[in-house]
């Protein structure tokens, strides 16, 4: 009979502790409210409005506060959004008591200091947004506890030290965004394990070391993966086949090395492959003409070699193309004409030989062509060894401001039609085979005249062409904004008038 009842205190002295346990632990919305007030006290400045100043006040229920959104089961605080609201200070410890909190947004502010390690008790949370804040410190090992995370956001801010492999425990994370702060060290090959990612934003970082080779292996989903600006180095992974949802590919300003995969032809949803200034080899494949979602392929500052595929005039919705600054050589395809809807072509500091297709200056959106439809503005073609005459079709692009087509091969005449870009507030074709389009040394200049139209003409460079002749009285009549006349290496003769100036 002693032992029964020594049997039922022990029952109900346990009942009372877990009892008392459960009653020490038990949050109610009072709890939040505290919480809401602790963080009012550690912010330290507010916009002009003072918004929490003012609303957050114990005399109106907590779900009327301004960023505060209620459960309607359980009428505990789902989800604060404090986004752009010029708040500064320190978030405090007491957030982590927020146990329903399921949405916290609180970007766009000036918050600084460590984050509070007690958010790790914040089992239901699914969006963490830090993003554009001063925050600092070593990157959490606690985000690994938050097993509901499906967005982390803490772009623009001060972190510091390596990625906690920790993150992979996050299985259900969709948006990993990370980029510009201190970040050091590899990108752990458990986060290429998260299958669920769709989105990857590392950019902006000193991340090192490489990318493992079966990247994509697990990343079925993955819509977009940004690892530039970082240091970067080894070969990008052929196992990028895998990632076959992928639209925006980033790994420029890395060190990456070898050839770009041929996997990557099969990326047929890609719609921007940004590959510029890495220490790329070999040629542009000609799988990417399959690519006919592409946008923008921009593979700039490489050591590509080889000539510009034909294919690529399969590209008909291609933006932006840009290979400037590698080894290119050959003559520009034809099929570059086919691409109607090309903004911006990056064609300088290659080895491009032949003539410029004339179609390339009648294609009807371009704007920049670095190698903009009459509305194209900047023409960047210099640094390669382009010959024949200036195409009569420049002078279709009537809102050009920039021509830049020193250091080629151009032979013949300066046209006279560069008085028609009316626009015009750059021309430099110096380092040339260009010449007046008189062979009598004392005859004027012509084509000066013509110029007297460019209103705008603030820099103009015949230097280092074979181009004889008097300057005209009509230099003066140039744009009054004209500061520049680079004119050595030429047999032209005459005076300038003051107030411009010559090299």
């Amino acid at each position: 009979m002693e032992k029964i009842f020594y049997h039922f205190l022990q029952g109900l002295f346990l009942l009372y502790f877990v009892s008392a346990s459960l009653a020490m632990t038990t949050t109610n919305i009072t709890t939040d409210q505290d919480a809401l007030l602790a963080l009012r006290a550690h912010i330290t400045s507010q916009g002009p409005h003072q918004i929490l100043l003012k609303n957050w006040s114990v005399s109106s229920p907590v779900c009327q506060w301004v960023g505060v959104t209620c459960g309607s089961r359980h009428r505990r605080v789902i989800a604060l959004d404090l986004s752009n609201m010029s708040l500064s200070g320190i978030i405090p410890p007491q957030l982590g008591n927020m146990s329903f909190l399921v949405s916290l947004n609180m970007s766009r502010n000036n918050f600084h200091g460590e984050l509070p390690h007690e958010f790790a008790r914040l089992r239901r949370l699914r969006v963490l947004d830090l993003d554009v804040n001063n925050l600092s410190g070593g990157f959490p090992e606690w985000f690994g506890s938050i097993h509901q995370l499906r967005l982390l956001s803490l772009n623009n801010n001060s972190f510091t030290g390596l990625i906690s492999p920790s993150l992979a425990n996050v299985s259900k994370l969709q948006t990993l965004s990370l980029s510009f702060n201190y970040l050091q060290g590899n990108i752990p090959t458990e986060i290429f394990k998260i299958s669920s990612l769709e989105l990857i934003f590392f950019q902006g970082n000193s991340l090192s070391g490489s990318v493992p080779d079966d990247m994509c292996r697990h990343l079925r989903r993955l819509k977009w993966i940004d690892l530039s600006r970082n240091k970067l180095n080894g070969q990008i992974p052929s196992s990028i086949y895998n990632c076959s949802q992928l639209q925006v590919l980033s790994l420029s300003v890395n060190h990456f090395t070898g050839f770009i995969p041929r996997e990557i032809g099969t990326l047929k949803a890609l719609e921007r492959l940004y590959l510029y200034r890495n220490s790329l080899e070999g040629q542009i494949l000609k799988e990417m003409g399959n690519l006919t979602m592409l946008k923008t392929f921009a593979i700039g500052a490489n050591s590509i070699t080889g000539e510009i595929p034909k294919e690529m005039g399969n590209l008909t919705v291609l933006k932006i193309l840009g290979v400037g600054g590698n080894h290119i050589t050959g003559a520009i395809p034809q099929e570059i004409s086919k691409l109607c809807n090309l903004e911006e072509l990056y064609l300088t500091l290659n080895n491009i030989t032949g003539f410029i297709p004339m179609q390339v200056f009648n294609l009807s959106q371009i704007r920049t062509l670095s190698y903009r439809k009459p509305t194209f503005r900047r023409a960047f073609l210099n640094s390669n060894n382009l010959g024949g005459p200036i195409p009569d079709s420049i002078s279709n692009c009537s809102k050009l401001k920039i021509l830049e087509l020193s250091v080629n091969n151009f032979t013949g005449p300066i046209p006279h039609y560069f008085g028609d870009l009316r626009h015009l507030e750059f021309l430099d074709l110096s380092g040339n085979n260009l010449m007046s389009d008189y062979s009598s040394s004392n005859t004027q200049l012509g084509w000066i005249n013509s110029l007297a139209n460019c209103k705008h003409l603030t820099v103009l460079g015949v230097a280092d062409n074979p181009i004889t002749g008097f300057l005209p009285n009509s230099i003066g009549n140039l744009s009054t904004l004209l500061e520049q006349l680079y004119a050595y290496k030429c047999n032209i003769r005459g005076s300038i008038p003051d107030g411009q100036h010559s090299g």
